[in-house]
């Protein structure tokens, strides 16, 4: 088990990607009103980030393999700080998307690295209940984060999220400095020759276990996204609520995360992960078939949308530990790797949900809602049709 001071730690930095997305929901409309842009190009600032950290993976998997953890780490994280610093100045949407890129860069060492870190000293299922854990931690960052965001985004506009952002980044940082060990169990010489790399990811995009754990966490994070780059603008635009406001609302439709993270440990634990991972398709299904139902049938008000993400982020509670923890026990002795290749395939997967979304959202929740519930139907096709393959004579 890790010492609870490293779980905090490790929590920390992997609620660096959400916290780099969360607080900013509520300022895009602001964002959009300041730059003078319309919705779809205001989310680019999300989508550029979402594309940064999928390359970013690709990087620090394997520099952590090559260099170790740590020192990876504190390069990463102190390039996340920097770059938020630079966004607040940004001149143009253009250039705002462009230092969220970089900012997005060193964000990704802190999101590969603390799955690799887990993976680095923990089996598959102590592994799972741990990343649980950590989920829990992340849950009460993406609780918090638009909240906080929505109060800055009305007190100081787009720019306040970002400086809550380069708070958090600081954190981050001196926490890796002041209490995190090497974990790597012996450093990879070839990790950085395109040989080795290509030998790498050539197995893992030719392993279907591996890949179809890897398509269970994009469908759900897929969806989880979609909420982020369209919610406040169902929300604040549909109904009229204010930034502050959406805050409130968006921390209630993510309160199911944390439920669902401390639930799945324990039912793993004693049914096994692909129990508590089969659990965790059906919630995001029904949130998002339930949330599809009451846009369909007209019902118009905020609940009608954030509960059913609560049973949305529930299942997702569910589902992500348990998908990445099985993804990475594919191949333990390039977990760096398969964390990048994880990673990367997950944002890429989620930046072209949101490039589809970009070109049927209207500001209402239907298009929202049908998309989301798309993705949880293509997630649990797949996990039945990998699960067939597996139990075939």
């Amino acid at each position: 088990m890790l010492s609870p001071v490293l779980l905090v730690l490790l929590s920390t930095l992997a609620a660096l990607l959400p916290l780099s997305t969360d607080p900013l929901t509520p300022a895009l409309p602001a964002l959009a009103a300041s730059f003078g842009v319309d919705a779809p190009e205001a989310q680019s600032v999300m989508r550029s980030f979402i594309l940064g950290v999928a390359f970013g993976q690709l990087i620090y998997g394997a520099l952590g393999d090559r260099f170790g953890r740590r020192p990876v780490l504190i390069i990463g994280t102190a390039t996340y700080v920097l770059a938020t610093f630079a966004t607040l100045f940004a001149p143009s949407i253009d250039t705002l998307a462009a230092l969220r890129f970089v900012q997005a860069l060193g964000a990704a060492a802190a999101t590969v690295l603390s799955r690799a870190v887990v993976r680095d000293l923990l089996e598959r299922e102590a592994a799972a209940h741990a990343l649980a854990l950590m989920g829990v931690g992340m849950g009460v960052g993406v609780l918090l984060a638009p909240v906080l965001g929505g109060l800055a985004a009305d007190w100081l506009g787009w720019r306040g999220p970002l400086l809550l952002m380069a708070l958090c980044g600081i954190v981050a940082t001196a926490g890796t400095l002041w209490r995190l060990p090497e974990t790597v169990p012996a450093l990879d010489p070839g990790a950085l020759s395109p040989a080795g790399l290509g030998r790498a990811f050539g197995r893992l995009l030719q392993s279907r276990r591996y890949l179809s754990y890897v398509a269970n966490c994009i469908t759900g994070y897929g969806g989880v996204f979609l909420f982020l780059t369209g919610a406040s603008f169902v929300l604040m635009g549909e109904f009229g609520i204010s930034a502050a406001g959406f805050g409130l609302w968006f921390a209630f439709a993510t309160c199911g995360y944390i439920t669902g993270s401390l639930i799945s440990s324990r039912i793993a634990r004693r049914m096994g992960s692909d129990h508590a991972l089969w659990m965790g398709l059906l919630g995001t299904l029904s949130g998002g078939m339930l949330m599809t139902f009451l846009a369909l049938t007209g019902v118009h008000h905020p609940l009608a949308v954030t509960g059913p993400m609560v049973i949305y982020t529930f299942g997702w509670g569910f589902q992500q530990p348990q998908a990445q923890a099985a993804a990475l026990s594919v191949y333990p002795e390039m977990a760096g790797r398969a964390s990048a290749m994880l990673g990367f395939l997950q944002m890429v997967g989620a930046m072209l949900a949101a490039l589809f979304y970009a070109r049927i959202g209207d500001g209402t929740a239907l298009p929202l809602a049908a998309s989301m519930a798309g993705l949880a139907l293509l997630g649990v096709i797949i996990r039945l049709l990998s699960d067939w393959r597996v139990r075939k004579p």
